[in-house]
């Protein structure tokens, strides 16, 4: 709730992260109050040294046209358990976050599939569904934020169901991802790693197998540290070390191999100025024969709307519903994507009609909603749990009389964050409570409903199990 705010332009001097979000203006007089369209107020990356005033021409270079742009973004952080020598994560579900929102911003034009917390058959299916979208004239970009290793001159990518040593068998193989993009006819490929790349310390055998960097690809892999090093995070930064550097650049119109160069040089920079981090140098190996930019436009094929509209199958969401309660009392309930993410949603809960009611206030029952969408990996100093955030709206029924001595007053709108929707197998049941006082009584009432949501109204819950 943002006290006192009626202008119409609303101002914040300064702005910080924090102020992201959805934001809605409501008009109330004596016949009622309505709440507009919901606005996003998203933060811009803006690089160091950026001047608005200054016009960059785009370099001559720069003459290729992608038919579409897909990107697949994951960032693994609660991990199951974790060897002795390996520590838990911090930012890289916020690093998955925010590289998603810049990914789709219309200077870039991805279409994103962004995910955490990701199981090995997670991972796998995933990739499927990213392979699924890509093509000739394709532009195909994956981002990996999490624990990883090197090993034999392969680098692997650890999910979060990993237990015991970390080796091949468990892991899902960078260069054999490179190898299934080449094979769909991507005109670019873009990988970056911001991972580990240490050797994995293991006493148990395993199955070994090599992939080579596809040399026919015009392909670039991208890694946050270089050979036998660590990648850094600092726990006072919103970001990884890596994916702090790359947001200043990663919308610049150059070639995608500049965006790293600039990347590694300020990321060394930085680490040079720190004596509590040990090496970390980022590097990139690079097959592209052409200048590629990640802005370079998209000129659509006959293709792209069936792209199009798998890509927004996959991010569909139950319609929005009114369920009418006892006492003509009216509740609206929608889902919303949370933060960029695809397999993390909102439900907003919102009293619109209070019928035969001063007062009403509803909200989710989260211990019972089913284990498949709350989080079942984590470490214990991190936090996944499933947990319930108020949007205080300052909006409160306006038949609320001043002496209403009953429950104190409450916001009408309330928001539950749910987790791992991919993980839905069968119908959702939503357990709502719905608390109410009638016109001429001060006793409060409760009453409990049930909504029952079939998975396949969760786009991403269909694409990870289809029959």
């Amino acid at each position: 709730m943002l006290v006192g705010e009626t202008r119409p332009v609303l101002n914040f001097q300064p702005f910080y992260y924090r102020h992201e979000g959805n934001y809605s203006c409501r008009v109330a007089n004596s016949a009622g109050d309505a709440l507009s369209n919901i606005a996003v107020l998203q933060a811009a990356v803006v690089p160091v040294g950026y001047d608005p005033l200054t016009v960059i021409s785009r370099s001559g270079q720069l003459t290729q046209r992608a038919t579409d742009k897909i990107a697949l973004v994951i960032g693994n952080r609660d991990y199951m358990r974790l060897p002795l020598d390996e520590s838990p994560l911090v930012h890289t579900c916020n690093d998955a976050k925010t590289l998603a929102s810049i990914l789709r911003k219309p200077e870039m034009g991805f279409k994103v599939i962004s995910l955490m917390n990701l199981t090995w058959d997670e991972m796998n299916q995933a990739l499927n569904i990213f392979y699924s979208l890509l093509g000739e004239g394709v532009y195909g970009v994956v981002y990996f934020a999490g624990h990883g290793f090197e090993e034999g001159g392969q680098n692997y990518l650890v999910p979060v169901d990993s237990v015991g040593d970390w080796v091949p068998d468990h892991a899902v193989c960078a260069q054999k991802i490179l190898d299934e993009m080449n094979r769909y006819r991507t005109e670019l490929i873009v990988f970056l790693l911001d991972i580990c790349r240490k050797r994995s310390n293991v006493n148990t055998g395993y199955t070994f197998k090599s992939y080579q960097f596809p040399p026919t690809a015009q392909a670039v892999l991208g890694f946050a540290t270089c050979p036998q090093s660590e990648a850094y995070e600092l726990r006072q930064d919103p970001n990884g070390m890596y994916m702090k550097h790359l947001l200043k650049h990663v919308m610049n119109d150059t070639k995608v191999e500049d965006v790293l160069h600039q990347v590694a040089g300020d990321v060394e920079a930085e680490v040079n100025l720190n004596q509590w981090i040990g090496r970390q140098r980022p590097q990139y190996h690079t097959t592209t024969t052409k200048s590629y930019s990640l802005c370079d436009p998209i000129v659509p094929d006959k293709y792209s709307d069936e792209r199009r509209k798998s890509w927004l199958d996959i991010h569909k969401l139950p319609a929005k519903r009114v369920i009418k309660c006892e006492s003509d009392i009216k509740i609206e309930i929608r889902f919303e994507h949370q933060n960029w993410l695809s397999n993390a949603i909102v439900l907003c809960l919102r009293v619109i009609d209070l019928g035969e009611a001063t007062f009403c206030d509803a909200s989710l029952m989260l211990e019972t909603l089913p284990q498949d969408v709350q989080s079942l990996y984590f470490h214990h100093t991190t936090t996944n749990v499933l947990r319930q955030v108020v949007q205080h709206t300052g909006v409160v029924p306006r038949s609320l009389p001043p002496q209403h001595g009953g429950p104190s007053q409450m916001p009408v709108e309330k928001i539950s964050e749910i987790y791992n929707i991919q993980r839905l197998k069968n119908p959702l049941a939503l357990t709502i409570t719905i608390k109410y006082v009638l016109k001429g009584s001060h006793e409060e009432r409760t009453k409990h409903t049930v909504e029952v949501f079939n998975f396949k109204e969760f786009g991403i819950a269909t694409a990870f199990h289809k029959d």
